[in-house]
This record gives C-alpha cells, structure tokens and sequence, in this order.
C-alpha cells in the first residue's frame, strides 16, 4: 500500500495574517475638536449701513476738511472734524 505524503504549508515572505476587525460598539469614540470661531463676515450690520446712507460721503480726508472750513462762521476753527468710515470706506463728519 502506498503512504500518502503529507506537505507542509507552503510558507510565504508576505504580511502576517491580519487580525479581526474589531466591532464597531469596541470602537473607541473619535475626538472630536471644539468648534472653530464663526465665520467672518464682511457685511456691515443694517443699522451701520442705514446710518451710514444718511450722512454726506467725501472721497477724502482733504475734501471732507474743506468742507467743514466752508461751513464755520469766519474767524473760527472748524465745529466737526473728519473721520474714516469703516462701513463705506469713505470720510464723513462729526461735531465732536
């Protein structure tokens, strides 16, 4: 009678066997990061542009100026100064 030959498994120079997956309720929970700051906007509050519509808009600081000298009593400084407005990017007029 003629004996069967037993093989060994044939060994290969692959990856190691991967382990089993692990199930999803074992899972620990992902961090998770705290939420950022909102994001920026670049639209002016409707109050800010509905007050700013109203005033006078001047290109400049020189035109807003001269046109506060133009509207004082001879003799005297000028009663409102110029500002930059940040809402329009233009120069308005304050009394203060």
């Amino acid at each position: 009678m003629a004996r069967a030959t037993v093989r060994a498994p044939a060994t290969s120079t692959s990856a190691p066997p991967r382990p089993s997956p692990i199930p999803w309720s074992l899972m620990p929970r992902r961090n998770r990061r705290a939420p950022g700051p909102p994001p920026v906007s670049f639209q002016p509050q409707r109050a800010q542009r509905a007050a700013c519509e109203t005033k006078e808009r001047y290109d400049s600081e020189a035109e807003a100026r001269s046109i506060a000298l133009m509207n004082t009593p001879r003799g005297r400084g000028a009663a409102t100064t110029a500002y930059p407005c940040e809402v329009c990017g233009g120069w308005h007029l304050t009394s203060r």
